[in-house]
């Protein structure tokens, strides 16, 4: 699975920044939200099935299932000076976020080799993210793509799991 594409789609969803302070920034951020792998063109095209991410005030944890079938995960959090701590992504990965409004970020990633993007993130409104990548991947190829997020739904009361829409 391209970890790479994993690294990017959890920075996209990052959520601290020196910019804008945690009071200040949409509520409708945080919690949990599935990638629509339909709805989305480019990079997370070819990689997911599925991933879902938990997004809170101090950080972010994904799990994704690769189109190979295999599992991945990275947990990320947040430091007050702009720069993600990357807790299980591989020390050779990094990002920077910054908040250009309470609904709209900036990320660039780096490393590990020539990966290097930048995503231009924005909520669009309280159950949806867009995601715009570009950069290069591991291998130093060209990417880019939009990727769109949803907020999951609740849990139900009853413990059956949720229908989905859009799988």
């Amino acid at each position: 699975m391209r970890l790479a594409a994993v690294g990017l789609v959890l920075a996209a969803i990052a959520f601290l920044t020196s910019a804008v302070s945690s009071q200040h920034r949409d509520p409708a951020w945080y919690g949990t939200w599935e990638l629509r792998v339909g709805r989305s063109k480019g990079e997370s095209e070819g990689w997911a099935k599925q991933s879902t991410l938990l997004f809170t005030p101090d950080g972010w944890v994904e799990s994704a299932l690769g189109a190979n079938g295999k599992l991945a995960g990275v947990a990320v959090a947040l430091g007050s000076d702009g720069a993600c701590i990357m807790i299980a992504a591989g020390p050779s990965q990094s990002c920077r976020y910054r908040f250009v409004d309470a609904r709209h970020m900036m990320i660039t990633l780096k490393g590990p080799g020539p990966m290097a993007s930048t995503l231009n993130v924005r909520l669009l409104s309280g159950t949806t993210v867009e995601v715009v990548v570009e950069g290069t991947d591991f291998y130093g190829r060209s990417i880019s793509g939009k990727e769109v997020w949803e907020k999951a739904s609740s849990p139900r009361s009853d413990g059956m799991p949720n229908e989905t829409p859009g799988r």
